[in-house]
């Protein structure tokens, strides 16, 4: 991702845009535009898409979060312009 990170803003970026979170995953703004979110290795578990979610930072000493069977949720660090 280093020479193409351009292409895939922070989540924060994204917010600070007016994009919100769909019900479908997605994040959207208020002209309807959609960015996806961008799947990381550490998100996914053997048999689990959602095993962990980021809460904050970057490379290294990002903080992710386990989540447990009945709290699946899809937290994404980066999105990407549909």
């Amino acid at each position: 991702m280093t020479s193409d990170s351009k292409l895939f803003p922070p989540l924060e970026r994204w917010q600070s845009r007016g994009y919100v979170r769909s019900v479908y995953g997605t994040w959207i703004n208020s002209d309807s535009h959609e960015a996806e979110p961008l799947l990381e290795g550490r998100m996914i578990g053997q048999f689990d898409c959602c095993a962990a979610r980021w809460i904050r930072g970057k490379g290294r000493s990002a903080v992710w979060e386990d989540l447990p069977l009945d709290q699946k949720d899809f937290g994404p660090q980066f999105l990407m312009s549909v």
